[in-house]
């Protein structure tokens, strides 16, 4: 006899350990009877940053920056945050010359 296991389930019980078990059980609940491309698109969109959010990492602060990219931020402490405003200029410019070319 074979036993199948929803991902509702197995999200449920990862959230146990991981302490996100109500907002994960909650969210699967919503998503349940979706296929798993369109699962990982419903919670992406549900956690995907519009704007810049300040952020402590250790006990550092941190930027994190969107990209435009699906669920990928530019995470930079405070030297690379102020080495990019005394480059602003030079930063700029590039990507203006580069902005219509395929960088990936």
């Amino acid at each position: 006899m074979t036993t199948f296991i929803s991902p509702v389930w197995i999200a449920f019980i990862v959230g146990l350990f991981t302490g996100a078990a109500a907002g994960i059980f909650i969210l699967c609940l919503f998503i349940g009877g979706k296929n798993d491309e369109e699962m990982e698109e419903a919670m992406a969109s549900q956690t995907k940053p519009t704007k810049p959010e300040e952020d402590i990492y250790y006990k550092y602060p941190v930027l994190k920056i969107p990209t435009g990219r699906r669920r990928e931020l530019l995470i930079i402490g405070l030297e690379k945050a102020a080495a990019i405003l005394e480059n602003l200029p030079a930063i700029r410019s590039f990507v203006a010359k580069h902005a219509g070319k395929d960088a990936a």
